[in-house]
């Protein structure tokens, strides 16, 4: 077992976050700030104004007309929706090199678009701002971040815990026997390191045992809920709870059997959608 300051010690060792996407969250997160703002900042790095345009223009978004000004996308999606998309940009180029004999890496990616894609569909029956739905799909597609930053930096530590896995132990059980510490634990601690948002950090860390009250509760819930879902209906991945959520939990967030068979029914398309957006985000 690794004493929990060596294993932040080495996830403070993974590279920053490209300075221009660190500006971009700086200025979206700026009240005052204007479209004309962030599309400076982003316009300073060709390569994540390639991919955010590309981003737009993708199967995700569907949108009528092909969008070639980055004012225009950033009006017409707004601010934090291109800010998640930078984020997402950044995360996923980090790591998509990162490979593992005992990892399945195109399953562990088919698991989190279908937490985030099913996390986005509950949003919009919950009634979220459209403004803000793309961050619900963002918090699932980055939720389990912290299996990928094990992989990278303890990838000898998979070899003593696949075996657990295999013998019945939940993954954090796996995780927390072999690392002293879970993957949520380990991919807070990457996201802190990043700065990234607060809400973002909240999904990573406690997307296993969330809390039902607190200033991202709607957002870590809908994550929690939707990671369920998917371990019981072959989106999973080996080791995840598949437990019901609380019924108060699924009671604050209004989501019925009905809505959730309704989600499954679009799963397998949306994930169709989604899958440009990681080609896209990591190429």
């Amino acid at each position: 077992m690794l004493p929990i300051d060596k294993i932040i010690a080495n996830v403070d060792k993974l590279p920053s976050l490209p300075t221009s996407v660190a500006k971009v969250m700086e200025v979206a997160n700026n009240l005052k700030a204007s479209p004309n703002d962030l599309s400076n900042v982003i316009k300073v790095d060709p390569v994540l104004t390639a991919k955010v345009l590309k981003l737009i223009n993708s199967a995700y978004f569907s949108l009528p007309d092909q969008i070639t000004n980055l004012n225009r996308a950033i009006i017409l999606l707004g601010v934090n929706t291109i800010k998640n998309l930078a984020i997402s940009t950044a995360v996923i180029g980090q790591f998509s090199k990162t490979k593992h004999k005992l990892f399945d890496m195109d399953k562990y990616w088919k698991h989190c678009m279908a937490v985030g894609v099913m996390c986005k569909k509950f949003s919009e029956k919950m009634g979220v701002d459209r403004r803000f739905r793309e961050e619900y799909f963002i918090a699932g597609l980055l939720h389990d971040i912290g299996e990928i930053v094990i992989v990278e930096i303890f990838p000898d530590k998979l070899e003593q815990i696949a075996p657990r896995i295999q013998a019945g132990a939940t993954l954090e059980e796996a995780e927390r026997d072999i690392l002293g510490a879970t993957h949520a634990e380990i991919g807070a601690a990457l996201g802190r390191h990043w700065k990234i948002s607060d809400n973002l950090v909240a999904v990573i860390e406690e997307h296993h045992d969330p809390q039902i009250a607190g200033e991202h509760a709607q957002l870590v819930l809908s994550v929690y809920v939707s990671n369920i879902i998917c371990n019981q209906n072959a989106y999973g991945m080996p080791g995840g709870s598949a437990a019901p959520a609380a019924p108060e939990i699924m009671a604050k967030l209004g989501i019925d059997e009905a809505t959730i068979t309704e989600t499954l029914g679009h799963l397998e398309e949306e994930l169709n959608k989604a899958m440009s957006f990681l080609k896209t985000a990591g190429g």
